[in-house]
């Protein structure tokens, strides 16, 4: 992702990332080449129960549903919004 080309979901995740520390724009930059957008379906499982997850998630637009199986009926767990 080129920094010069900075989309509106990069912007906000610096934002995000700036409520909790200073990062400098070589750092941002760094970490921008590196990010991926993806994009998820509803209903479609990002996380499947028992694998390793293997990155970092940003919410830039709808919500997450986390839930577990209790006597096997789905139950809430979480709910992660943008």
């Amino acid at each position: 992702m080129k920094i010069s080309q900075v989309p509106e979901a990069l912007n906000q995740y610096r934002k995000k990332l700036e409520s909790y520390a200073e990062v400098s724009p070589e750092d941002f930059e760094q970490l921008a080449n590196v990010m991926h957008e993806k994009r998820f379906s509803k209903g479609e499982v990002i996380l499947k129960e028992g694998d390793i997850c293997k990155s970092f998630n940003f919410i830039y637009k709808g919500l997450v549903r986390s839930f577990g199986l209790e006597d096997g009926k789905e139950v809430n767990v979480n709910f992660y919004f943008e």
